[in-house]
């Protein structure tokens, strides 16, 4: 459904900090054999040139205190990316769970809908097919259930009197579950 905005974006802590410090890590190992290469660059032109080492010193201190900065605020930046970008899952796992609570709870089945966007929508679609599928079989069960009610009702006729509290049993029972059912499909 198109009309719902996202305005929390922690839905599921754990998975999303993990999966964002996960994607960080990977990363800032990658990118650590920048400084080090830098740094190696460096001690090679000292070694060659001993005298330029001296005047070019603080510019290797301040070239690695700047890559670390903008490696500092790229993570940052990655990190909040990651963020909304496991949102697009974990907001639709929330929502399922949310709806299979609800049915388990003994709500009514309803129509399960994923925000534009957000990933998993073909769970979404099969969950639906699924709950239409049950309501189906239910409805043909409530249906048959009726017709075994009323064959049972025209066997009372040739039933001899001492069977009869054994159909009245199997029809109050049957009576029971009809309304079950009734109850749910509304």
């Amino acid at each position: 459904m198109a009309g719902f905005k996202r305005s929390i974006f922690v839905i599921n802590p754990k998975f999303q900090f993990k999966f964002s410090l996960i994607v960080c890590s990977l990363i800032l190992i990658s990118s650590l054999m920048y400084p080090v290469t830098i740094y190696e660059v460096f001690e090679a032109i000292f070694r060659q040139n001993p005298s330029l080492g001296e005047k070019m010193g603080n510019s290797r201190s301040q070239l690695l205190t700047m890559l670390a900065i903008i490696q500092f605020v790229y993570l940052i930046i990655v990190f909040i990316i990651c963020i909304f970008i496991s949102h697009k899952i974990a907001g639709p796992m929330f929502k399922l769970s949310s709806y299979l609570r609800n049915v388990a709870d003994g709500n009514p089945i309803q129509e399960l809908y994923f925000r534009n966007g957000d990933n998993f929508t073909e769970v979404a679609d099969l969950y639906n097919q699924a709950m239409n599928r049950i309501k189906a079989d239910r409805n043909n069960d409530f249906v048959y259930l009726n017709e075994v009610k009323a064959y049972i009702n025209n066997l009372t006729v040739v039933v001899p009197e001492d069977k009869k509290p054994v159909i009245g049993e199997i029809t109050s029972k049957l009576d029971e579950i009809i309304h079950h059912l009734d109850e749910q499909n509304t």
